[in-house]
C-alpha cells in the first residue's frame, strides 16, 4: 500500500496524532506527513505511505497557501489562541493602513519563528525552552512571500482574515507578530487554515468522520510527479538500476532529478551525474 492522501486535519489534535489514527486505520506503520499543523490550526496535512514515505523531499508541496484570522490589540505568548495573554490594550488598525501594511510583507522577507515552535536552538526544542521560561531569541531567516491579501476586515472588532501563498518554513503566527508590530500594536493568530500545498488540495481529502475508507483516498505515487520528469525504463535498465547502477536517459530533460518507472510502479529516483547519465539516489526493490 503505497501513496499519498490528503487529510483535512481539525482543530485540536496534533498531526502526530492523525498519524497514530491512520496506522491503526490502515493497518501500516510506514506513514509520514510533510509538513505539520500546530494542534489548533485547521487543513491539509500532505501523507505519505508506505514506500511513498522515501519521496517526501521530493514531492511539489510548495507554495503553500493558508487562509487566517489575526485578533488585533492583544498578544499571546504562542502567539496564538492557546496561549496566555502577555500584552493587550493595543491599538486596531484603520483599513487602509492594515492594506499599506500587508503590502510591504510580500517577496522575500526575513523572519524570526515563534519562540512556541519547533525549531531547535543549541540542540533543544524552541518550545521547551520556552515553557521553562527561559529569555532567549530566535535568529531570523529568509521566506517568501508570493501573495498576501486581506479578505475582510471587521474594524470594529480588529479582527482581520487574510490569504498567504508562501514558502515552505513560513511561520504564520510570525507573520501575524511582525504585521501586528509593524502598525505599532499587538496581535495574534486566532485561526490558521491551511488550504493547499502545491498541486496538494483539499478536494476530496480524508477527514476523521471517513477515516474508516483511508485506503480509497491513496493516491498512487504514479499521479502525483509531472510526466515531465518521470521516465519509463526498459527491463535491461530495471535490473541497472536495482544494482546501483547509473543509466543513460534517452528522453529530453534537463532536471536535475527524475523518477524510474515500470508501468505504475517506481523503481528508483535519479540524480543527473554527467550528460544524459543518472544516478539512482533512492532504489526501492519490487518483485519480478
Amino acid at each position: 500500500m503505497d501513496g499519498f492522501l490528503c487529510f483535512n486535519k481539525p482543530c485540536g489534535p496534533s498531526s502526530f496524532q492523525i498519524i497514530h489514527k491512520l496506522r491503526k486505520a490502515l493497518g501500516i506503520k510506514k506513514i509520514g506527513h510533510a509538513g505539520t499543523l500546530d494542534p489548533h490550526a485547521t487543513g491539509l496535512l500532505v501523507i505519505a505511505v508506505g514506500n511513498a514515505t522515501r519521496l517526501l523531499q521530493y514531492i511539489p508541496n510548495e507554495p503553500k497557501v493558508y487562509r487566517f484570522s489575526i485578533q488585533f490589540g492583544t498578544e499571546t505568548d504562542t502567539l496564538d489562541s492557546e496561549g496566555k495573554t502577555t500584552r493587550s490594550g493595543g491599538s486596531l488598525p484603520e483599513p487602509q493602513q492594515l492594506i499599506q501594511c500587508i503590502d510591504t510583507f510580500k517577496g522575500e522577507i526575513l523572519q524570526a519563528p515563534p519562540q512556541f515552535s519547533a525549531v531547535k536552538t543549541d540542540g533543544v526544542r524552541a518550545y521547551s525552552r520556552a515553557r521553562s521560561g527561559e529569555q532567549f531569541s530566535l535568529p531570523p531567516r529568509p521566506v517568501f512571500i508570493y501573495s498576501l491579501n486581506l479578505l475582510h476586515y471587521n474594524e470594529t472588532e480588529g479582527q482581520a482574515l487574510l490569504e498567504v501563498q508562501c514558502s515552505g518554513g513560513t511561520y504564520v503566527r510570525s507573520l501575524v507578530r511582525d504585521i501586528a508590530s509593524s502598525l505599532h500594536t499587538y496581535g495574534f493568530a486566532s485561526s490558521i487554515h491551511r488550504v493547499s500545498s502545491g498541486t496538494f488540495t483539499l478536494n476530496h481529502a480524508l477527514t476523521t468522520e471517513t477515516l474508516e475508507n483511508a485506503g480509497k483516498y491513496i493516491m498512487p505515487i504514479a499521479e502525483i510527479f509531472s510526466e515531465r520528469l518521470k521516465v519509463q525504463v526498459t527491463e535491461r535498465q530495471k535490473m541497472q538500476l536495482s544494482h546501483g547502477m547509473d543509466i543513460i536517459i534517452s528522453e529530453n530533460t534537463d532536471s536535475g532529478i527524475v523518477f524510474a518507472f515500470s508501468g505504475d510502479n517506481i523503481l528508483a529516483v535519479l540524480q543527473k551525474k554527467e550528460g544524459t547519465t543518472y544516478h539512482p539516489v533512492t532504489v526501492f526493490h519490487t518483485e519480478g
